[in-house]
């Protein structure tokens, strides 16, 4: 594309770079208004400091959103499955803290698949997952705090720890959810 003087673009980006800039950035230019030489683009001057862009900070959330996904598929699919070995959860008690039963272990399995199937399937999914579990890791923290020590949902065991490691992991997962996934880097 060639700017309205008839200077190429890239013989505009050339002198750029002889000038010391980094990047040439298009602008959209208004017919209605007069054309000054090299109006269409304009070229940022070399700071020694990197340029962020939006697809550069953007590809970074969308790695973390993705990485934390399956980073949370894979613990939660292992603690369900170690809540089932009586020598780590003996009487029920996940590393002599959290009390657990076969329907909570169950529900820890269940989850890991779906954050590990939604970090397979990219960060939308990744992040679509991290708002609905955070929501409902929240109401269940919650619940726990009402019911005390006892069963949620009339058959997923609860102690206090178990509780707060459910506040805990809401937070985390409404952060990575609605915060995380909507951090922009400033241009």
């Amino acid at each position: 594309m060639a700017t309205r003087d008839g200077e190429s673009r890239e013989g505009y980006a050339a002198e750029c770079q002889k000038k010391g800039s980094l990047h040439t950035v298009g602008v959209r230019h208004n017919p209605d208004r007069p054309v000054v030489k090299n109006s269409d683009s304009f070229c940022l001057p070399a700071t020694g400091a990197p340029v962020i862009s939006r697809s550069t900070s953007n590809q970074g959330n969308i790695e973390m959103i993705k990485s934390a996904a399956a980073l949370f598929g894979i613990v939660f699919l292992l603690v369900g499955i170690l809540g089932f070995v009586p020598g780590v959860a003996p009487d029920q008690m996940l590393f002599k803290i959290f009390h657990v039963n076969a329907a909570h272990n169950i529900v820890h399995i269940g989850s890991g698949i779906i954050f590990l199937i939604a970090a397979m399937a990219g960060a939308g999914a990744s992040t679509a997952w991290f708002k609905i579990f955070g929501v409902i890791y929240a109401i269940v923290a919650i619940w726990g705090f009402v019911v005390g020590t006892g069963n949620t949902l009339w058959m997923v065991s609860n102690n206090p720890a178990v509780t707060y490691l459910h506040v805990v992991l809401a937070a985390v997962m409404l952060f990575l959810g609605f915060g995380a996934s909507g951090c922009k880097a400033a241009v």
